[in-house]
């Protein structure tokens, strides 16, 4: 070996030893300043726990309250609202809405409502990202797979056995015990519509911003009376609105109503899956002895239930269509078979022309159904006057042997017998 390699043998050798010295200096400097970091902490967390020691009972519920608010709840995989015994799901700052979510509002001038797309609502301009079903001319929205439920959108189906409603949750429909969400307000069986109240307790509804119009909206922040477009039948030179698979009764549309449970009854569900005549509860008047129906408020419209009127000065009668009442220009809707002026009764004809009425559900018998699927005849209750001071009428005999005369009813009745 040459002079110079030696050299360089060596020198690399110190080099290396100088390597290993520089980093077991380094290494010890990293442990001490560790060392000394830790016992830093245990002197301020022993300073924190002294001076929460000092401030009391008061200062102990401070960060109970911190850690229930941070606490995260869930259901089904999704936060909840962090108010107590509020199941809303989390829209903002871990709260929902009714709690004080904070909502963007649209930045049209005077306008209250949610921003969607592009800083202004949907009646100022912002497009809805809506599907539309593939299907060639129908407009109905997206459900599953690029198609709407008619045309083949595979819905849940409610578990139980022979039930084919629409599953709600817990994989149950609501007649099989899906649970609703109802109004917070004590004593109060209404379902909650918005803010956790129903619309008797001040769920608050959007009106049409029509000057003057009490209406609610419906499309484009107006009323349909106000231009809110209403969807018409498919059907050429057909004017009825839409009512299921883009057309009308008339035209075939099937019309959602169950019918009762009970066998061999037609009659529509009210609720619990049967008629008002196998037992559906109804809401009765709130007024002490009073049995008519609740229309609004909890009371019948006699106890004051507000029921809109006809708006031709000095009218009492009830609005029927348009604000007015029918002898103040409502329109009626007449009989689709040609040269009759009859008012349409069912399927867009009248009576005479093959509308099908309710018949009494007593064997043999083909009068009218008036109350409870059954005729006067059969046991219809008839509804009385209440007031104390009516008089009761007369009838044709009594009328007859008081001015004593003869009525030809009473002869007849004489000759049968």
């Amino acid at each position: 070996m040459s002079e110079e390699e030696e050299d360089l043998a060596v020198l690399i050798y110190k080099s290396s030893k100088t390597a290993r010295v520089r980093a077991a200096a380094a290494a010890a400097a990293k442990e001490k300043e560790r060392m000394n970091t830790s016992s830093v902490g245990r002197r301020t967390s022993k300073r924190k726990i002294s001076s929460t020691n000092q401030e009391g009972e008061a200062s102990m519920d401070r960060p109970e309250k911190k850690r229930a608010a941070s606490r995260k709840r869930k259901v089904g995989g999704k936060p909840v609202c962090s108010a107590d015994e509020c199941t809303n799901l989390v829209i903002s700052g871990g709260v929902c809405w009714r709690h004080g979510a904070k909502r963007k509002l649209c930045s049209s001038e005077g306008c209250n409502n949610e921003a969607k797309k592009g800083g202004v609502c949907i009646k100022h301009g912002a497009k809805k990202n809506e599907k539309l079903c593939s299907s060639e001319g129908c407009t109905n929205v997206v459900v599953r797979r690029g198609v709407c439920i008619r045309h083949g959108a595979q819905v849940k189906l409610c578990s139980s056995e022979g039930c084919n409603n629409q599953a709600k949750n817990g994989g149950v429909c609501i007649r099989h015990g899906a649970k609703r969400k109802l109004c917070s307000s004590e004593g109060c069986s209404n379902l909650s519509q918005i803010g956790g109240v129903c619309w008797r307790h001040g769920a608050k509804r959007k009106l049409c911003s029509n000057e003057g119009c009490t209406k609610e909206a419906v499309q484009g922040g107006v009323c349909r009376r106000h231009g809110a477009k209403r969807k018409l039948c498919s059907s050429e030179g057909c004017t009825n609105l839409s009512q299921n698979g883009g057309v009308c009764v008339r035209h075939g549309a099937k019309k959602n109503e169950k019918l009762c449970s009970s066998e061999g009854c037609t009659n529509v569900v009210v609720s619990g899956g049967v008629c008002v005549r196998h037992g559906a509860e109804i809401k009765q008047c709130s007024h002490e002895e009073c049995s008519n129906y609740a229309v609004k408020g909890g009371v019948c419209r006699r106890h004051g239930a507000k029921v809109k009127r006809c708006s031709s000065e000095g009218c009492s009668n009830y609005a029927v269509k348009g604000g007015v009442c029918k002898r103040h220009g409502a329109k009626k809707k007449l009989c689709s078979n040609e040269g009759c002026t009859n008012v349409v009764i069912n399927g867009g004809v009248c009576i005479r022309h093959g509308a099908k009425k309710k018949r009494c559900c007593s064997e043999g018998c083909t009068n009218i159904s008036i109350k409870g699927g059954v005729c006067i005849r059969h046991g219809a209750k008839k509804k009385l006057c209440s007031s104390k001071d009516a008089q009761i009428k007369p009838s044709k005999e009594e009328c007859a042997s008081s001015t004593g005369q003869r009525s030809n009813y009473a002869a007849v009745k004489d000759a049968k017998t």
